[in-house]
C-alpha cells in the first residue's frame, strides 16, 4: 500500500472526520464538504437546491452512476457526477438535491 493510500485509510479510521451514508443499499463512511443551500431561480420559481460533495473510498462503492440515491443524514440526494481521484483511492461524488434537474 502507497503512502497516499496510507494516509487516506488513516483519515477513514478517525470518526471525528467520517459521517455515515448509504450508497446503493450500503453503509459507508464518508467525509462531507461544506453544504451550500441557497435558493436560485429555476424555469418554475424560486428552488432551495442543497449541493455537496462526499468523499467515499473505492474500496466500498463501485462507481456511482449520474442519478444515484444517496442517503445523507436523513435525506435523499442524487449524484450529478462522481470523480475518481489521481491516485485511484476515492471518488467524489457531487450531490443535489433529489428533485433537481433530470430525473
Amino acid at each position: 500500500m502507497n503512502a497516499f493510500k496510507q494516509a487516506f485509510k488513516a483519515m477513514f479510521a478517525v470518526d471525528d472526520f467520517c459521517e455515515e451514508a448509504i450508497i446503493d443499499g450500503n453503509v459507508v463512511k464518508v467525509v462531507c464538504s461544506s453544504i451550500v443551500d441557497q435558493i436560485a431561480w429555476g424555469d418554475v420559481g424560486a428552488e432551495n437546491p442543497a449541493s455537496f460533495t462526499l468523499i467515499v473510498d473505492v474500496d466500498d462503492i463501485q462507481k456511482p452512476r449520474i442519478n444515484s440515491k444517496v442517503q445523507f443524514r436523513g435525506d435523499t440526494y442524487k449524484v450529478s457526477y462522481s470523480e475518481l481521484d489521481s491516485a485511484g483511492t476515492s471518488y467524489k461524488l457531487y450531490l443535489v438535491e433529489e428533485s433537481t434537474g433530470i430525473k
